[in-house]
């Protein structure tokens, strides 16, 4: 079959489920314009700024459980993507960002826009290359099928994130004469997977622990938690632990559980920041790398006595702020699953955190319920959490409102919490929503934004 290069891009996105492209066209990324149009199966959405284009991925990735598709042509269109893709760089969303170029007999004679690096030409590879897993640009279209499996595999395999490929004119609109591979050949679904003895050796520590807790971070989240939190609540119900989240893992347990003790952090619940602070013997952490935020500048409290155990997807993360007795590299979601059959029909007894709860004012501050005037963020939160569905997917801007979202609003499995506060750009929870949306069209979206978002 004899088609262009860009044709053969367009359907292994197709073939990946992607069923967006956001971004704004220009005259060198016309060819992969022309194929999407040709080919139907994916739709262009049309952006003001290609900075929203790239929000707009990381929020329909963020719903989806997909890779987000963003473009942007030569020179300005490139650099407008920067800040979104920084963002899903520090957040783990994975992304493919595709930047058109001049054509390759072009490069080095100044032509309009160029960015090859060559004179006093921006580098568009070297400046997506401090901020995605991989950058490279194709100069010969026979290669391009390769290298997009390659920047496939790289943005969904192990701990997710953005990649970029360059696209010189000509490339796209080079014919080809090549099958497409399906996706079981040239990337894995799932994995890493963490080892049977690390999971069992866990599990002991939990069953002999006096005062465990669960820790669940991001990682729980883009494991892909499942939506009614079944694994994570039962394991927790099974051993009796109670459970906190970091900010960007919230909503992967649900808050109005018995076991929840909220986000733990500068903005969290005062629950979770006292509890996971008063003396914890075993703690096991779920994809969570101890922020600044996350560990009150990393306060030697959260250190357990006896044991921490730190599941992580990325092997880099384990021990890097606090010293771990057992460190498990896996996905987080897959650890849980199999923790689950490790402790087989065994349970322990637990502690009741209920009092504990209700002593901390633990979604039941007086603030939430007061009637002055104009009204007070925290009776906000309290009536917007009161308002929506549980499965309302909730994306929160940058400033003070992500703080009051964070301790005040509820959230559950069954819908989803995001904020891209890795990077924290103000403004970007105004575009990611669109693209939530559109990769949860039958759900409620909803963005809280204030502060100058």
């Amino acid at each position: 079959m004899n088609r262009t290069a860009a044709d053969v891009l367009v359907s292994y996105l197709e073939q990946e489920g992607v069923e967006y492209l956001f971004g704004v066209p220009g005259g060198h990324l016309l060819p992969l314009y022309d194929a999407v149009f040709r080919s139907g199966g994916i739709r262009p959405v049309l952006t003001k700024n290609e900075s929203g284009a790239a929000f707009m991925a990381c929020g329909y990735a963020a719903t989806s459980g997909k890779i987000g598709v963003c473009c942007g042509t030569v020179g300005p269109g490139a650099t407008n993507l920067v800040t979104g893709v920084a963002s899903a760089y520090m957040d783990s969303i994975p992304l493919l960002v595709l930047t058109a170029q001049v054509g390759t007999t072009a490069m080095g004679k100044g032509a309009l826009q160029e960015a090859a690096g060559q004179g006093r030409t921006i580098h568009q590879v070297a400046l997506f290359e401090k901020m995605t897993k991989l950058s490279v640009m194709e100069v010969r279209a026979q290669n391009l099928p390769a290298t997009l499996r390659r920047a496939l595999r790289v943005a969904l395999t192990g701990r997710m994130g953005p990649v970029h490929i360059d696209l010189p004119a000509d490339v796209q609109g080079e014919k080809l004469n090549q099958d497409i591979l399906p996706v079981d050949q040239y990337r894995l679904a799932d994995g890493p997977f963490p080892t049977p003895k690390t999971v069992g050796d866990s599990v002991e520590l939990l069953l002999s622990a006096k005062k465990p807790a669960i820790l669940a971070g991001h990682g729980m989240v883009l494991g892909g938690a499942d939506r009614t939190g079944g694994a994570l609540t039962e394991l927790a119900e099974r051993l009796r632990v109670p459970v906190a989240t970091t900010l960007k893992g919230k909503g992967s347990f649900p808050e109005d559980h018995p076991l929840a003790l909220g986000c733990v952090g500068l903005y969290g619940t005062k629950a979770a920041n006292s509890y996971m602070r008063s003396g914890i013997d075993v703690l096991l952490v779920l994809g969570a790398s101890f922020h600044e935020f996350t560990s009150h500048c990393w306060d030697p409290a959260f250190m357990p006595s006896r044991a921490l155990v730190q599941v992580d997807i990325d092997p880099t993360e384990i021990g890097k702020n606090y010293p771990v007795t057992l460190g498990v590299v896996g996905d987080a979601r897959v650890f849980v699953a199999e923790a689950l059959i490790s402790l087989g029909e065994r349970t322990r007894e637990g502690v009741d955190v209920e009092a504990f709860k209700r002593s901390s004012g633990y979604f039941d501050e007086s603030e939430m319920f007061s009637d002055s005037k104009p009204v007070k963020p925290q009776r906000l939160m309290k009536e917007l959490g009161a308002s929506l569905p549980r499965e309302t997917a909730v994306f929160v801007d940058i400033g003070n409102s992500l703080a009051w979202a964070e301790r005040y609003f509820p959230a559950y499995p069954e819908g989803r919490f995001v904020t891209f506060s890795g990077l924290a750009a103000m403004g970007s929870a105004t575009a990611a929503c669109i693209g939530g949306k559109l990769g949860r069209p039958s759900q409620p979206v909803v963005c809280v934004c204030g502060d100058g978002d």
